[in-house]
């Protein structure tokens, strides 16, 4: 058992070096590319110390973490298997091995097809609603989620999903203006540094514009169809020049495969060491195999949503049930639902100081439907709350009002004030739609 667990932490260890370099190299490079576009005059997110985070060790270590335990937990777990299977006794059907082998599979394809059949797109929302934003340690472990990842997503996302990329526009390029004005639509801004960019942008002799990446032409289109239809081609831009897909794919893999085939281990490694301690080797190993695939159906029926009434009367009913959970579902279910919060004007007007941090994000999440401007008081109050979950919610949702000159200056001020990365970009969305 030692010697697989050294050969899982090496590779580990191994995977978070990769990991962190991979961070890193990202976070200098957008600190560049922040740093020259404020000397060229753009106002951009991160500000403050975020945007001077993006140069220090620390949070790139942070933000690694995440790719470690989705593609770095994935790998670990394959090159360990492969490492176990060259040892031709570990897989004799007499031997050892098999004890755990079997029992082990069988709880692992109980616990698979109870994952499948009992969850769906919400259970990593439920999961942090009703696991981690009840008690202290996990809504701790919910902010340095919130604070770090993104950090990570900005290194493995796509570059059309960056929310802030550079570009360098050649002078002799007639209507330079209208042409930076499309750019900056989906987030890339002109600079003056040409070799400090993410492209640029020449002319040819036939009147086209050609995209280079470095000294590599990638994209060669002509004026008129641009300026037609900017965002197809900046796509196809980025699907050529996309560096981060294969640790992109590695992530999705490890999220949804890697992360909960290592939770099913250490559950079945820990039931069976202390199984083994009262009986024999094998009944303790398929006693811990039940044990495993029961635990995961009480998470799984713990995290079940809720089945809430399709009517109006029945879903206020849930809104002021004394119980935290049903009024976070019947939120729920307004804001997918597309529903008016204000055809409940009883639970909106009710005091909220004994809401949760789950239900004050679902409640801003609500407001997000709502075209009624009595909602712009309460998400004002929201954003002031101590959940960057929730703090985010209520600016993105604040963003969907028509922008006065009151909510102008509360997204500046977030986008200068705010230590979260999260909350920064909510309010620069919002400002970004403020006339």
């Amino acid at each position: 058992m030692k010697k697989p667990v050294g050969i899982f932490l090496a590779s580990l260890a191994g995977c978070e070096l990769l990991a962190f370099s991979f961070v890193y190299h990202s976070n200098l490079d957008l600190y560049q590319t922040l740093t020259d576009l404020a000397q060229a005059g753009h106002r951009v997110v991160p500000t403050g110390s975020v945007r001077s985070s993006l140069a220090q060790v620390m949070p790139a270590v942070y933000g690694s973490l995440f790719v470690l335990f989705t593609a770095g937990i994935l790998i670990s777990l394959i090159l360990t298997g492969l490492a176990m299977m060259r040892k031709k006794s570990d897989v004799k059907p007499s031997g050892t091995g098999f004890i755990y082998f079997l029992p082990f599979l069988t709880a692992l394809l109980v616990s698979g097809l109870l994952l499948v059949t009992l969850t769906d797109r919400s259970i990593f929302l439920r999961t942090r609603d009703y696991l981690l934003l009840s008690n202290t340690p996990g809504t701790a472990l919910n902010t340095f989620y919130y604070t770090y990842t993104p950090y990570a997503s900005q290194a493995i996302n796509p570059p059309v999903k960056r929310p802030v990329k550079s570009c360098w526009i050649d002078p002799e390029i007639p209507h330079q203006n209208r042409l930076a004005s499309q750019l900056s639509r989906f987030g890339w801004f002109t600079t003056l540094k040409k070799n400090h960019t993410a492209f640029r942008i020449e002319p040819a002799q036939d009147h086209t514009l050609i995209f280079w990446r470095h000294q590599k032409k990638i994209l060669s289109v002509s004026v008129d169809d641009f300026h037609q239809d900017p965002g197809q081609y900046l796509k196809q831009y980025s699907q050529q020049t996309d560096a981060a897909l294969f640790v992109r794919f590695l992530c999705a893999a490890g999220l949804f495969t890697g992360l909960p085939l290592f939770f099913f281990l250490v559950l079945f490694w820990f039931f069976s060491r202390v199984c083994c301690r009262f009986i024999s080797k094998k009944p303790a190993m398929w006693i811990s195999g039940s044990m495993v695939a029961g635990v995961t159906l009480i998470i799984l029926l713990y995290l079940a949503p809720g089945k809430v009434p399709n009517d109006t009367e029945g879903i206020q009913q849930w809104l002021l049930s004394p119980n935290t959970r049903t009024r976070i579902e019947a939120l729920r279910a307004i804001y997918y639902q597309s529903r008016d919060i204000w055809q409940f004007p009883a639970y909106v007007n009710h005091p909220g100081s004994n809401r949760s941090r789950a239900e004050k994000y679902w409640l801003a999440k609500a407001f997000s439907r709502s075209a009624s401007t009595k909602s712009i008081p309460h998400l004002k109050q929201l954003i002031q709350a101590d959940t960057i979950n929730v703090q985010s919610a209520a600016t993105k949702a604040l963003s969907t009002f028509e922008c006065d000159r009151a909510s102008a200056t509360i997204f500046m001020d977030l986008m200068d004030t705010s230590p979260h990365w999260y909350v920064q970009q909510a309010a620069y969305t919002g400002l970004k739609g403020c006339p």
